[in-house]
């Protein structure tokens, strides 16, 4: 797959993953847990670890500034998917959803959908900016130093 497709994959792989985990928290009747939920930034955080490290590992000559915007654009587009995947649980599946979130979400408290789904959108660009940012940060002076050395 081409470099410039890569923060679609990685966005789709972080969606997959989080929506994986939300089904198996709403299934096992744990999604009323907080900290279970924040779960989900180190599933942000690894995949956009993943992700900075095959662009450091393939040495791309693109630029810290950006691989910085590849990032933080995977990360969007993952709170995208993962706000309408949201949406669409809730209208299809299970209509009194967003009142599990009514002692808060992590910084909100939540008592419609809509609130939900900007409190899902704000939070989810802060988490995606401070992760794109950290991450890249860690990345930044790679060196492939190990690399063919026979």
């Amino acid at each position: 797959m081409k470099k410039r497709l890569a923060p679609i994959r990685y966005a789709m792989s972080m969606f997959a993953a989080i929506g994986s985990f939300f089904l198996l928290m709403y299934l096992t009747g744990f999604g009323h847990i907080v900290e279970l939920r924040l779960v989900n930034v180190l599933i942000v955080i690894y995949f956009t670890g993943k992700m900075a490290a095959d662009y450091a590992i393939a040495r791309d000559k693109a630029g810290y500034l950006n691989h910085l915007i590849a990032l933080f654009s995977a990360n969007i587009i993952n709170v995208v998917l993962c706000i309408l995947g949201i949406l669409l649980f809730v209208l299809l599946i299970d209509p009194s959803y967003p009142t599990i979130f009514e002692n808060g979400l992590a910084l909100f408290r939540v008592s419609s959908l809509s609130e939900l789904i900007i409190s899902l959108a704000m939070e989810g660009m802060a988490v995606g900016a401070v992760t794109s940012f950290g991450v890249m940060q860690y990345w930044k002076n790679y060196k492939v130093d190990y690399k063919n050395t026979d």
